[in-house]
């Protein structure tokens, strides 16, 4: 008797399917064995404690020719800086060292850092638009909660 292709593909293809059933078993075990002994598996997760620090500036206008040339806008030095929410005064580019070195010191790690542009939804600035700039930045901290 004579078989087309098509038969013997097909027959191919239920071989295969029978071999990896049966292999399945196997297979499965072998997982379930390697995620089990894994060490955190087993570990509850850890549950941290996030801090917030925010930065803000300022853009000054500045005027070449006494207001009579070219209008632009410098970055200003960083000034206020929010602890959670709270104000803790002025705070100079250079403080920030000191800053990052005492929060490592407590435990606080670094995660994030997240330039914001308020100034684009505050409008233009005599007729020149700060959108874009970056007038706050966001530093996100974590630590285990002990």
């Amino acid at each position: 008797m004579k078989t087309d292709w098509f038969t013997k593909l097909a027959l191919g293809i239920i071989a295969l399917m029978l071999s990896v059933i049966s292999l399945r078993p196997f297979l499965q075990t072998e997982t379930v064995r390697a995620q089990t002994a894994h060490p955190q598996s087993t570990a509850t997760p850890k549950k941290w404690a996030y801090l917030i620090i925010l930065r803000t500036r300022e853009f000054p206008r500045n005027e070449t020719n006494g207001g009579m040339g070219f209008v632009y806008y410098d970055a200003g030095e960083w000034k206020n800086l929010y602890i959670n929410g709270s104000d803790v005064g002025f705070a100079k580019a250079s403080d920030m060292a000191t800053i990052l070195k005492a929060m490592g010191d407590q435990g606080w790690e670094l995660v994030a850092v997240e330039p914001i542009s308020s100034a684009a939804t505050s409008g233009v600035q005599g007729g020149f638009s700060m959108a874009g700039a970056t007038t706050d930045e966001r530093w996100v901290f974590k630590r285990p909660i002990w």
